[in-house]
């Protein structure tokens, strides 16, 4: 069953996201992970597009500026593009399949740390649906408004929306030129503020920093903000503690709060220990560092990004819940069926 829903999976990434038609050609740019290459070529054929294959294996030791070129010249033939990767993945070379396919102007899906259960659950969502239930989330929380976030856990986070800066979705669905990740389904924006406290007990995840989910489990990270920026953290994990003071060190904006994310993919409802599934998990999301300045016109970006994520949150904004201990609001969910 595994591999049939993984199937699915592929052929929603191929048909809605990618929307590949007849005689298109796809570059399918691929890391360490050949059955899952097998199944999305197979997806692409099944659509009648033609397939080529690109192993950034063979590129790793190549100097970035070199293999973007080679990879941009490659893309600019194809009308579409793919990245399929394992966990691991130097983010040098993710960054280089990202810029060539935004150089050659082609419509691109990024996946990475992918395996068959992201493939047979997360990713399966279908990117109408995810912007129907994306949009739900937009008209309750439209700026100017305030998001108050909390947790057993601990956090108590106070947010505030500026209609200075757009409240941006991302349905996994890429236009020519711009990029889109898999599996999809975010509401996110820059906060115009952010103060309180953030207790990571699912996840954390960015430049440098990656620990496994069990990790964080046993030593969460708790995380106190003041005026948008971290004023301090702490965590019982000593190595976890070093990897963040190099990530905070590492530029004048990685301390700062880059974008507030409330989950909307409505398929992703139980942990994998991926975070690439797991952050997708109803509550809500903070990334410091990058602001995808593009989509929410922050006043700041940076090159390096540390995402946190926690277990069982809650999220209100103007007295109306949107996540309950975890979970999607009914009102939010309804006529939404997740086992399509």
């Amino acid at each position: 069953m595994l591999r049939v829903n993984a199937e699915r999976g592929a052929d929603n990434l191929v048909i809605r996201c990618l929307r590949v038609a007849p005689k298109e050609r796809v570059r399918i740019a691929t890391w360490r992970c050949d059955d899952e290459y097998a199944i999305v070529a197979a997806a692409c054929e099944r659509a009648g597009a033609v397939v080529t294959r690109i192993a950034l294996e063979a590129l790793e030791r190549m100097p970035d500026a070199e293999r973007t070129t080679l990879l941009t010249t490659d893309f600019a033939s194809a009308e579409a593009s793919v990245m399929l990767a394992s966990v691991g993945l130097d983010t040098t070379l993710s960054a280089s399949v990202l810029r060539a396919a935004q150089s050659a102007g082609i419509r691109h899906v990024h996946v990475a740390s992918i395996d068959l259960r992201v493939m047979s659950q997360s990713m399966r969502a279908d990117p109408d649906t995810i912007a129907v239930l994306g949009e739900r989330v937009r008209a309750i929380v439209r700026p100017p408004s305030a998001l108050h976030v909390f947790g057993e856990n601990g956090t108590q986070l106070d947010v505030g929306l500026s209609n200075r800066f757009p409240v941006a979705l991302a349905a996994g669905r890429p236009e020519p030129g711009r990029a889109d990740y898999l599996p999809s389904g975010t509401v996110f924006a820059f906060p115009a503020s952010i103060q309180g406290r953030y207790v990571a007990d699912r996840g954390v995840v960015g430049t440098g920093v990656r620990f496994a989910p069990a990790s964080v489990r046993r030593a969460p990270v708790s995380v106190e903000i003041v005026d948008g920026r971290v004023r301090s953290f702490r965590t019982a994990d000593p190595e976890l503690s070093q990897a963040i003071d190099r990530y905070l060190a590492s530029h004048v904006h990685a301390p700062r709060v880059g974008m507030v994310i409330l989950p909307v993919n409505y398929i992703a409802r139980a942990e994998i220990g991926l975070d690439i599934q797991d952050r997708l998990l109803p509550g809500c999301v903070i990334s410091l560092g990058f602001t995808a300045q593009k989509s929410t016109q922050a006043t700041f970006d940076a090159p390096v990004q540390l995402q946190l994520f926690a277990r069982r949150l809650s999220v209100e904004c103007a007295g109306r819940s949107l996540v309950t201990a975890g979970r999607l609001d009914e009102s939010l969910v309804e006529g939404i069926d997740p086992f399509r």
